[in-house]
């Protein structure tokens, strides 16, 4: 039985770990941060001349930018277990939106409507070079390629990551506040702070619009292995091609990939709609 709560409870309820999740990235910089200019503080002290005149605080800021791949790991792992037990105990009192069961056949076509999806968003932003207008997200996404090789990536960024967002996200805010609002408001709520915490304009949007049809997924299936899966084959994809297409320097053929990629995410979108139409005799995979 779910705990009684007033509305402004039930909103920091759904609020706080959102919070929770941009705080302890900014500790583990912050942390980072702190290490790394006591580090080259004691260099300097020392002598080192490797450094000349460096200040630490510059070096070590330059240093996180550089490694900003090891501090999202570190950041990772911490919030992977906060957000694991968090989920354990909103799963017991939550129980409308976790009793389905995903099998090989959903978890293609999650992967292939998220992995098309993901295409999808490349090709048009190429296309109508939105990224020109939003140098800050080309900036980013050039610094998490450069602070590691592609198992470094895609361990943190194509599974971890999405791990770690699908338990705070859809796991424990979206659960908490469709026990007390409609789900498509629940799930238009959850997406949104989604988008915000990603901290960039461009990437935010993109996330936001991802987030719905994540929140959609784990309605229909009632089962978050789903939206996880959707998640990292969303993320992972974006780094294997990525690589591919630099090694093999060839271009993405993004006007002739719209259309192929547009259908490959409906048609799998579809499949998935019928296919979880009658996952039970509430038939609770439905918006309400």
């Amino acid at each position: 039985m779910i705990r009684e709560y007033s509305k402004g409870q039930h909103i920091w309820r759904a609020l706080w770990p959102a919070l929770a999740f941009m705080g302890i990235q900014l500790v583990a910089s912050a942390l980072a941060m702190i290490g790394l200019a006591v580090y080259y503080s004691v260099l300097v002290a020392q002598g080192y001349t490797g450094l000349g005149m460096v200040d630490p605080v510059t070096a070590a800021a330059e240093a996180v930018l550089a490694n900003i791949l090891l501090v999202l790991l570190i950041s990772s792992v911490i919030s992977l277990v906060f957000y694991y037990f968090m989920w354990r105990a909103t799963r017991k009192t939550h129980t409308e939106l976790n009793t389905g069961e995903i099998g090989v056949s959903a978890v293609l076509m999650v992967s292939g409507m998220f992995i098309g999806l993901n295409l999808l968003l490349i090709s048009v932003m190429d296309v109508t070079h939105v990224m020109e207008y939003f140098p800050e997200h080309a900036e980013l996404m050039e610094s998490m390629r450069a602070g590691g090789g592609i198992i470094l990536q895609l361990l943190v960024i194509g599974v971890l990551v999405p791990i770690v967002e699908e338990l705070c996200f859809r796991g424990v805010i979206l659960n908490r506040l469709a026990a007390w609002t409609p789900r498509w408001v629940a799930v238009a709520v959850s997406s949104l702070l989604f988008g915000i915490i990603h901290l960039n304009v461009l990437q935010g949007l993109y996330a936001t619009i991802v987030g719905v049809l994540l929140g959609w997924v784990y309605i229909r299936t009632r089962n978050l292995w789903a939206p996880i899966i959707g998640h990292i084959a969303f993320n992972s994809i974006n780094i294997g091609l990525g690589h591919y297409f630099e090694v093999m320097e060839w271009g993405w053929p993004s006007m002739m990939a719209i259309i192929p990629m547009a259908i490959l995410a409906g048609l799998c979108a579809v499949m998935l709609h019928i296919h979880t139409k009658n996952i039970d005799e509430c038939n609770i995979g439905e918006f309400e």
